[in-house]
């Protein structure tokens, strides 16, 4: 009976990819992926793609990039790997709308972005000793 039993189910949520990948291949990819269901399941399938920002990889001959890594190495005591970020935020809309190179570089955070979200305090103190200490040696004198 219709009023027994749901008619309509709705999922929501984010696809991100990394560089090298396109806005075009994802929507292809979702598409793609709701027709597989429409025809497996025998259902009706709406999908909606709404694209938000790009991803970007930050050039590493950019010299923010040594800068960063050697404040790193300073303030942690060892080496940064570098690598893609499997996220989207700020830094994404900096270089994607302005052109503005930019390091999100976070804590080591449990339960990111939920209600049980925690952040050691020594782990809030790294960074920002890191990007204050990226910041002098970006902004000021190469010599001292």
């Amino acid at each position: 009976m219709y009023n027994q039993s749901p008619t309509e189910f709705k999922l929501q949520g984010t696809r991100r990819w990394l560089p090298g990948n396109s806005k075009g291949k994802v929507e292809k990819q979702f598409k793609d992926i709701l027709k597989e269901v429409e025809k497996q399941k025998g259902v009706k399938v709406k999908g909606d793609f709404k694209f938000l920002l790009d991803p970007y990889e930050l050039n590493r001959r950019n010299p923010l990039v040594p800068i960063f890594q050697l404040a790193y190495q300073e303030v942690k005591g060892q080496a940064l790997p570098l690598g893609v970020k499997p996220l989207l935020d700020d830094g994404n809309r900096f270089i994607s709308d302005a052109g503005i190179p930019a390091i999100t570089h976070g804590p080591a955070a449990i339960g990111a972005h939920t209600i049980n979200e925690e952040v050691p305090i020594d782990e809030l103190k790294r960074v920002a000793l890191t990007y204050a200490l990226t910041a002098i040696l970006f902004c000021g004198n190469k010599d001292e």
